[in-house]
């Protein structure tokens, strides 16, 4: 039963049309780090100074009491050379899972990017900080650079398999220039 649902749930997501995601997302182009990926109208951006990573806020809801901010967080690192994209997503789960109490793998799936290479997006549930998050993990090698991108949402919020189908999308939208 687990598995099936786990199945229905990937593929809700997958059924999210990609156009009309994309159609949602503007541009942000890395100063330094070479790299470009969509991210949500509105939202806020916060880029790091060195280029290696940038986080995107939602506006802020309600949620339990306690305000809650949607974001996404992307991150660019040298590729350890010899490490495939399965060795890469491995480490990745295992950091989530260090990092998110009770997290639960709901699917998994490569697919490929508006550049044609193979990205791998996991959607997982994890219990803690005050509830229930739904996570979305993204990750692409493109040209000896390491792509990781989680975007974090509330099941609890109405618009989450939004919010996830925006980062589905986002994460299919990183090039770098």
């Amino acid at each position: 039963m687990r598995r099936v649902l786990a199945a229905l749930a990937v593929h809700l997501l997958a059924a999210v049309p990609t156009t009309q995601a994309q159609t949602a997302l503007q541009p942000f182009q890395a100063a330094v780090g070479g790299y470009v990926i969509g991210y949500p109208r509105g939202w806020e951006v916060a880029p790091a100074a060195d280029g290696r990573a940038v986080a995107f806020f939602g506006p802020p809801v309600l949620l339990r009491g306690a305000t809650f901010r949607p974001n996404m967080v992307l991150s660019v690192t040298p590729t350890p050379q010899g490490v495939d994209d399965r060795q890469v997503v491995a480490t990745a789960e295992a950091a989530l899972a260090q990092a998110m109490p009770g997290l639960r793998r709901l699917g998994q799936e490569t697919i490929s990017a508006d550049d044609g290479r193979p990205v791998t997006v996991g959607y997982y549930l994890a219990d803690g900080l005050g509830g229930r998050l739904y996570l979305v993990l993204g990750v692409a090698q493109r040209d000896a650079r390491l792509a990781t991108v989680l975007g974090m949402t509330s099941p609890d919020l109405v618009g989450y398999r939004i919010h996830a189908g925006l980062y589905r999308a986002a994460i299919l939208s990183f090039r770098m220039r």
